[in-house]
């Protein structure tokens, strides 16, 4: 079942060398915020279908903008534990007695 596009705050597309996920190379996504979890306002990159030209994708989804993994926004993980930080419970396999 496709995903509804405006669910996402903008789209982009990237050309895809290795044509993943989906064996073809221009890939769409959408992107939004994470609304919980450990990622809760972190950026979200949501895959949402590939096609086989830039043409095709655009036709497809008429906002989408051109990106790629260097100007993506990044997901921050400084505000999880780290191995050493004490956490109720125990967090690795190592803490268990």
């Amino acid at each position: 079942m496709p995903k509804d596009p405006t669910q996402y705050d903008r789209l982009t597309y990237q050309y895809k060398r290795d044509m993943e996920p989906c064996g073809k190379p221009v890939c769409v996504y959408g992107w939004g915020t994470y609304t919980s979890g450990v990622l809760k306002g972190q950026p979200m990159k949501q895959f949402l279908d590939c096609y086989e030209d830039e043409e095709a994708a655009l036709a497809a989804h008429p906002t989408a903008k051109s990106s790629s993994h260097w100007t993506e926004p990044q997901v921050n993980l400084n505000h999880l534990p780290d191995e050493d930080t004490p956490c109720a419970g125990g967090m690795y396999p190592d803490d268990i007695d």
